[in-house]
């Protein structure tokens, strides 16, 4: 995952917003394209470490999706866990994975079930004694958040899962951990920061997906849009108590939907207009940038992209578009040029 935002902290000042934008540089990338398994047409990456190592899904042979990892460009799908299908959803910088197996039941039916991979070899982590479940993140500690249900209770509970230990955090979601244990999620107060085992609500409306070191966390919001009267999302980051709203690049600020920030509080997600048409995005201090302007005009021409999942503390993002020449979707990494 990712994590320290000074850039971001003052940015969040009033008084400093006009200097931060005044000094914020227009940064340039190489585009990376990741390879496709073979046998399939398509790519989504999900997580990086910080090594550069992304995880995500590929289309299974028959039905479903896999759980697939990127070593630089080079392809490997991993073990479903005795499984039907299943996603990579994160990888700490050890390179253990995360995410969830599909398990076919008895009856025709299937659940998840929380899954970790550690040398390509997949575990299904324990529960609080039902069956279902799902593992969001992983922090550098080896520690692991999502959540799980309990025999006798099939409403899901938000977990930490550290070696062999799971450790209930109560009615809700966690949804991801930063490397001090600060845990962020949903619980009974609604958007929840998590040190330890004790709740504190954040007291903002929004459903929180992801924290770095500094404990800021980033979260969105659906809503009613009362001029059009469609439904919309609405990002925002929390900061020592202060949440400030994302707003997208120009043409691009119907919705705005944030997926991950790093240590540098750069957060990336996607933007839509109310078409419902989306691009990649970057938010670095004030500035809201679309990421189909940092490609090539070559490369303009033949790759959409359309969401940024994740990016690490050294700013590679990762990102999924559409190659029109290809016709396919396809996962990329934008690696920032020194």
């Amino acid at each position: 995952m990712s994590r320290t935002h000074g850039w971001f902290a003052a940015c969040l000042s009033v008084s400093a917003l006009s200097l931060c934008a005044q000094v914020v540089q227009a940064q340039q990338y190489s585009l990376i394209e990741l390879d496709v398994p073979a046998g399939v047409d398509s790519t989504r990456g999900l997580g990086i470490n910080g090594s550069d190592k992304v995880v995500g899904t590929s289309p299974g042979a028959s039905s479903g999706d896999n759980p697939t990892q990127w070593n630089g460009t080079i392809v490997t799908t991993l073990g479903l866990a005795g499984g039907i299908s299943g996603a990579a959803l994160a990888i700490n910088d050890a390179g253990v994975v995360v995410g969830m197996t599909y398990i076919m039941l008895p009856n025709g039916g299937y659940e998840s079930r929380a899954t970790m991979w550690n040398g390509g070899v997949a575990t299904l982590l324990p529960t609080l004694g039902g069956t279902e479940g799902i593992a969001l993140s992983i922090n550098e500690l080896g520690q692991m958040v999502g959540w799980t249900v309990a025999s006798a209770d099939p409403t899901s509970r938000a977990v930490i899962w550290d070696g062999a230990t799971v450790t209930d955090l109560g009615p809700g979601t966690a949804r991801d951990i930063n490397n001090v244990g600060q845990v962020t999620g949903l619980s009974s107060l609604g958007a929840t920061l998590w040190n330890g085992t004790t709740a504190t609500a954040l007291s903002v409306a929004m459903e929180p997906v992801a924290i770095n070191d500094a404990g800021a966390i980033i979260g969105n919001r659906d809503s009613r849009d009362p001029d059009t009267f469609q439904w919309k999302t609405t990002a925002r980051v929390w900061s020592e108590g202060t949440a400030v709203v994302l707003t997208g690049p120009t043409n691009y600020q119907f919705s705005t939907i944030a997926r991950d920030i790093n240590n540098a509080g750069q957060i990336v997600g996607y933007s839509e207009n109310n078409y419902s048409m989306a691009v990649a995005t970057l938010w670095d201090g004030t500035s809201a940038i679309n990421l189909n302007t940092v490609l090539t005009p070559a490369q303009a021409l033949q790759i959409e992209l359309t969401e940024a999942t994740a990016i690490n503390d050294l700013g590679y993002i990762v990102v999924n578009g559409y190659d029109s020449v290809a016709q396919q979707q396809r996962s990329y990494i934008l690696a920032p040029i020194p």
